[in-house]
């Protein structure tokens, strides 16, 4: 018996030892001090601790507990599942910041809907009178964190579901504040990738993030350096990486949003950020690490700067390695690389996850706190359908992104999230938060044609469930009009359609340099149609009738027969559209392409006691990468008008930078921005040579050719229209900005156009 209990006694030594911890004496068992790491916030500076890791990791220091607040959060939270410095240098070095923090969604996953929304409106917001199904609708920030958290999804598979982060490799809590009660919340349960999003959600900047019934944001509100949070969950010495430069900003350096909203959240942390670094440098024990970082910001994302701070964290440990070896050797712990206090691998994401089941779950409208799961057979092979996945088959990374894309394109929800279980095969589940039943949307443009036009829309055309849907639209502008719209049937199949639009006309028109004619009249249309989008392509077909009422119709006398009387017509029309462009305005890859055709009556079988007349119009347009920076956009346009017994008001038109400038037919002429009238058949092919200087900068050489004549047999030898530009632009995150020189036979003169805004 006296033998049995020494060997446990002597086994039980030995394996103490090898864990570090140090037997004193013939029967006391003392662990170790165990080594808090405090990972304090400052955006991009993070860079900075990654370069203090990488110093204790080369001292074999160990890690026992980690707590960090904003970037320190992110840090800290891949640090404590088994990335190491160098792999958290490459991630910081590489990442997309401009697409992570701006929440761009890819057009090509867009809905035709999404599209348009987005590239004519600069805001959109809910309708204050109606119910919204999210707190966090009515305070959002500029960027909604949907790709910074599929990012931080990513790179954490296997914790996406987690009873406690004490059962991390290393322990670890991310600090996060309640934007309702103003608390500091301790995250050390739950979804890590939730948690370090959280704790980074800047006021103003990010979108607060629904937790529960909480509404959290970027914890360095309270406490950006966790001190205290680290001693709390067990630490006994504290190593910290404090971000701040202790002085606040001059004025001059205030510039930017994201420096004020840097220097707000520092100044109201104050109070307990003083009292934490204050433990910290009265420490005989502890390990305070302060990088020179003081010019750079917390947007200094790029890989230059993203190098440089890393090297100053470096650096900055480096001159304390004296204090780090110490440490180690007072715990009596041999030199090693493993600064986890358990054997774990280096973390890596797998290259492929067996599925099992997919699931979707709304956000639940009434508590706005909890998600429901979609029951709704319909719907869930709708959205199946639409992430192009299969349950119970194998994918990759790249096509788990592409569903979590596909899903942020229908324009539906304002934040599409996934979680994976812990083990394969993985159960995926989807996490959608639906737009508030209504919303209103604002763009506004300049050129010097319309000088200033505001456009406003009211509509429910973002709701998920539901067969109603209406929109209505108001332009204010030199030719205001105003749009209502009825849709019934599910917002992403068959639909049936109802609507009218009323618009004030006033402007000249012209034939090459000479003005003909001056009209002014209001015109009202009522239309019912049928509609059905699918990926890309769009398909439209229905009767319109149209009401032209003249105010004044003054023409030359060369051109008297074209004079104006009241009108009504009956038309019929089916309309084809297809875009795969990858961007709308500066496009470097994809086509576009719309055909229509209308036949035009005025009592739906004839006009004017004859037989109808027929338009037909083709656009199509091709976008060719030849380098990184250089981009071929060839274009044809053709639109054509049969029939013997025709009216002015449809009449082939030409003009401007976009289709339907003054006129719903008119049909693009970059060089020439009056409207000018042509003859019945027109075709044209134009190209255009464009040049990224910077990133966001363009010139182009834009050349356009043409030929119009009365019939077909005279397109050969019928009038020629030629004209050239040069542009300069700058693609804002308002709208384009452009300024255009313009010469052509048309004008027969140079000519200017200056743009600041989306098309509307």
């Amino acid at each position: 018996m006296y033998r049995t209990l020494c060997f446990l006694y002597l086994l039980f030594a030995i394996l103490n030892l090898a864990n570090g911890t140090p037997v004193v004496g013939d029967s006391t068992i003392i662990k170790r001090p165990r080594i808090g790491l405090v990972l304090g916030g400052g955006g991009a500076k993070g860079a900075a601790e990654v370069g203090v890791l990488k110093v204790l990791e080369e001292e074999g220091v160990p890690v026992d507990y980690i707590a960090g607040t904003s970037i320190g959060a992110i840090v800290g939270g891949l640090y404590s599942v088994g990335y190491r410095a160098d792999s958290l240098r490459v991630l910081l070095r590489n990442a997309d910041w401009q697409q992570l923090l701006a929440d761009k969604r890819l057009r090509i996953a867009e809905t035709f809907n999404s599209r348009q929304s987005n590239e004519t409106f600069l805001i959109s917001v809910p309708v204050p009178f109606l119910k919204s199904h999210s707190v966090a609708a009515s305070t959002r920030g500029f960027v909604e964190g949907n790709n910074l958290y599929n990012f931080f999804s990513k790179l954490t598979i296997g914790y996406h579901r987690m009873h406690s982060f004490k059962s991390l490799p290393i322990p670890f809590t991310a600090i996060a504040t309640d934007l309702k009660t103003g608390q500091e919340i301790e995250m050390d349960s739950g979804s890590l990738p939730l948690a370090m999003r959280s704790s980074m959600s800047i006021p103003g900047f990010f979108e607060p993030v629904q937790y529960g019934s909480r509404l959290l944001v970027d914890g360095g509100t309270i406490n950006n350096f966790p001190v205290d949070v680290v001693k709390k969950m067990g630490a006994d010495i504290i190593i910290g990486i404090d971000l701040s430069q202790q002085t606040r900003l001059q004025r001059e350096k205030l510039k930017g949003l994201a420096a004020v909203i840097h220097q707000l959240v520092n100044i109201m942390g104050q109070q307990k950020y003083k009292a934490n670094t204050k433990v910290l440098k009265e420490s005989n024990t502890d390990i305070y690490i302060n990088p020179n970082l003081k010019e750079f910001g917390t947007m200094s994302f790029s890989q230059t700067a993203i190098d440089t701070m890393y090297k100053r964290g470096y650096e900055a440990a480096d001159s304390l390695r004296y204090k780090f070896r110490k440490l180690r050797e007072s715990l009596g712990i041999a030199k090693s690389n493993n600064v986890f206090s358990t054997d774990v691998q280096h973390h890596s994401s797998p290259d492929f996850y067996s599925i099992e089941n997919i699931n979707f779950y709304l956000l639940n409208a009434d508590s706005t706190s909890s998600y429901n799961l979609l029951q709704d057979e319909k719907n869930h092979r709708l959205l199946l359908q639409r992430s192009q996945l299969v349950e119970h088959s194998i994918i990759d990374q790249v096509q788990l992104e592409k569903a979590v894309e596909m899903l942020r394109g229908m324009g539906i929800f304002s934040s599409v999230q996934y979680t994976l279980s812990s083990v394969a095969p993985y159960n995926l589940d989807f996490y959608l938060d639906a737009s508030s039943d209504a919303r209103i949307s604002v763009g506004a443009r300049f050129d010097n044609e319309f000088v200033a036009s505001v456009l406003v829309n009211m509509s429910n055309l973002n709701v998920f469930s539901g067969q109603h849907h209406y929109s209505f639209t108001a332009r204010l502008s030199k030719l205001p009009y105003f749009k209502a719209e009825y849709f019934y049937g599910h917002l992403f199949g068959a639909r049936l359609g109802i609507s009218y639009k009323y618009q004030y006309n006033n402007f000249d028109a012209y034939v090459e340099r000479e003005k003909i004619a001056g009209l002014d009249f209001n015109q009202h249309s009522c239309s019912l149609f049928y509609l059905q989008s699918l990926r890309n392509f769009q398909l439209s077909a229905g009767a319109l009738f149209e009401y032209f009422h003249f105010r004044h119709s003054l023409f030359q006398e060369k051109y008297s027969k074209n004079k104006q009387n009241n009108a009504h017509f009956l038309n019929y029309f089916v309309q084809l559209s297809m875009d795969n462009f990858n961007r709308r305005y500066f496009p470097t890859r994809g086509w576009t392409a719309d055909a229509l055709g209308m036949l035009h009556t005025d009592n739906g079988f004839g006009y004017k006691q004859k037989a109808p007349f027929l338009s037909v119009s083709v656009t199509t347009s091709a976008a060719c990468p030849l380098t990184s920076r250089f981009t071929w956009i060839p274009s044809v346009r053709l639109r054509f008008l049969l029939g013997d017994n025709m009216n002015f008001v449809y009449s082939n038109v030409i003009g401007g930078n976009f289709n339907g400038m003054y006129m719903p037919q008119q049909q693009v002429w970059a060089t020439a921005t009056h409207l000018n009238l042509i003859d019945n058949k027109f075709a044209a092919v134009s190209s255009t040579f464009r040049y990224r200087l910077q990133n966001n900068i363009y010139m182009s050489a834009i050349g356009e050719y043409g030929k119009t004549s009365k019939d077909f047999n005279g397109l050969i030898r019928g009038h020629n229209l030629w004209g050239i530009a040069l542009q300069a632009a700058y693609d804002f995150i308002l709208g384009p900005l452009s300024l255009q020189v313009n010469y052509s036979n048309i004008s027969k003169s140079f000519s200017w156009y200056v743009n600041a805004g989306f098309y509307f």
